[in-house]
């Protein structure tokens, strides 16, 4: 079923995983995971950052970078994500 692909696609992006890192899990279906591969591929390629990339990014740029989680922190004590798009049930 295609929803349940996409579950996957996003499980393993929401986890901000690389593919290098997806082969090594257990029980990979080699179709999906060449769907997975040429996707993020494909986004490198062009410059291209999708929704779960937006988050998993700003994640790792707060991680990486304690003084601009500050810098926000100070500024903003909460931050709204919209994720209707996300929850929507045509996606």
């Amino acid at each position: 079923d295609v929803r349940d692909i996409s579950s996957i696609l996003d499980g393993w992006s929401n986890e901000g995983l690389t593919p290098e890192q997806v082969k090594t899990l257990p029980n990979v279906v080699p179709s999906i995971f060449n769907i997975f591969e040429e996707y993020v591929h494909f986004k490198q390629a062009v410059g291209y950052i999708d929704f779960n990339d937006i988050l998993t990014l700003t994640s790792k740029l707060f991680r990486l970078r304690p003084d601009i989680l500050e810098k926000y922190s100070k500024k903003y004590r909460y931050i709204m994500v919209n994720t209707s798009a996300v929850l929507s049930s045509n996606r």
